[in-house]
Parts: structure tokens; sequence; C-alpha cells
């Protein structure tokens, strides 16, 4: 007997636009993602891994297309989550991926003071 597996956090779906930037090595997508980040009401995540990973394993045939498919959903609302709330957010100044070089500080702020959970 087949199960299903289902991965559901909150309403599981955004309110607002994504945007997957995708290029072959070494042709800016970095560059351009950081760009992009320093924009208020952007969110920029360098190549998470688990996100390249699924659609190569339901590909491949390692997984079930429709499994991989809820779990990548479940993923990237997580992770964006995560990114809005400063969850994994980087504060070492000196680092190219610090929130710093991407974001103000009155942002950073705001975020830190006033967002504690999805609701906000």
């Amino acid at each position: 007997m087949k199960k299903n597996v289902l991965f559901r956090s909150g309403s599981n779906s955004f309110n607002f636009p994504v945007v997957v930037i995708t290029g072959a090595c070494r042709s800016g997508k970095t560059l351009l993602g950081n760009l992009l980040a320093t924009c208020p009401e952007v969110e920029y995540a360098d190549e998470p891994w688990t996100g390249m990973v699924l659609p190569m394993a339901a590909d491949s045939g390692k997984i079930e297309k429709e499994f991989a498919s809820n779990m990548f959903s479940a993923y990237f609302f997580e992770l964006f989550c995560d990114l809005i709330l400063l969850r994994r957010a980087n504060f070492r100044r000196k680092d190219l991926s610090s929130i710093w070089t991407k974001k103000t500080a009155e942002e950073i702020d705001l975020r830190l003071n006033n967002l504690s959970t999805r609701g906000d």
C-alpha cells in the first residue's frame, strides 16, 4: 500500500512573485543576485543546495516527482520565510555574503525588531 507524504508549511504559498536566476558557471548569477538583493523587498538565496538537488533526484528517478515537487515547494517556502525573518542572515560585516552588503541598517533593524513570525 502506497502512502502519500505531504509537506506543509503554513499556507505554503507566497503572495509575492518569485524569480529564479539560472545560468552557466561564472556567468554572473551571484553578481546579479547580490545586486538585486540590495533592492527593497528582494531576497536572495545563493545556490540553495536542497533546491538544486531535488529536481535532479526526481529527474533521475531516485525519488518520485510528485514527492520531490511537494518537498521543493515546502523547502522554498521555509527558505524565504527564514530569509525575510533574518534567521539565515550572516551578520559578519567583512564577509561577502553579509546581510550588511545587501540591506540598510534601518531595514535590518526593522526586521529584527518588528518581524517575529510568518504572520508578520
